[in-house]
């Protein structure tokens, strides 16, 4: 399934069935992979790779996910996550801590 239209949010690109699928206003975001950034509603200036990078995040912004379901169970934001599998989603460096 793809889709990405939304009348709302500015400079979004995504790559790969169902990236940034429910994205409504989120702005600046990257999604490249099977659904990647799949959950983003409103988060802004995310840039994730891999499938499953970043799935459930829905409002968290300034985030870095490279690697198959690198932070795929987060909604973090100000993070960076690297890696593959479950344990990508154990190695974050949050730039706040």
């Amino acid at each position: 399934m793809f889709r990405l239209y939304s009348p709302h949010g500015n400079s979004k690109t995504a790559s790969g069935s169902s990236a940034l699928f429910f994205n409504t206003i989120g702005s600046y975001n990257t999604a490249s992979g099977y659904w990647v950034l799949l959950g983003n509603t409103t988060g802004s200036a995310n840039t994730a790779s891999g499938t499953n990078a970043l799935l459930a995040a829905t409002t968290g912004s300034l985030n870095t996910a490279l690697g198959y379901g690198a932070g795929a169970f987060f909604n973090p934001s100000l993070s960076t996550f690297v890696g593959m599998g479950s344990d990508a989603t154990t190695e974050v460096f949050n730039s706040t801590a």
